[in-house]
């Protein structure tokens, strides 16, 4: 069976699923807008993109879910 892999929002990175432990969607700090991180464990986080809206962070991090269960 192929690892599955998950791309950032802009393709321009990915990580393997089975290394995310978990899903943040959070109020970006860096731009007027909300942020989807998957975090490795507590220190360290994969950053999949800046969203202009909660619902449209939302909506990329259920795709990522659909994308897992698949």
């Amino acid at each position: 069976m192929s690892e599955k892999m998950l791309w950032s929002q802009d393709h321009m990175r990915s990580v393997r699923a089975s290394k995310i432990r978990d899903f943040m969607v959070h109020e970006s700090f860096k731009h007027d807008g909300w942020e989807v991180k998957g975090w490795y464990n507590i220190n360290e986080h994969f950053y999949f993109g800046w969203f202009s809206t909660v619902e449209v962070a939302q909506a990329f991090l259920e795709n990522l879910h659909k994308q897992i269960e698949d």
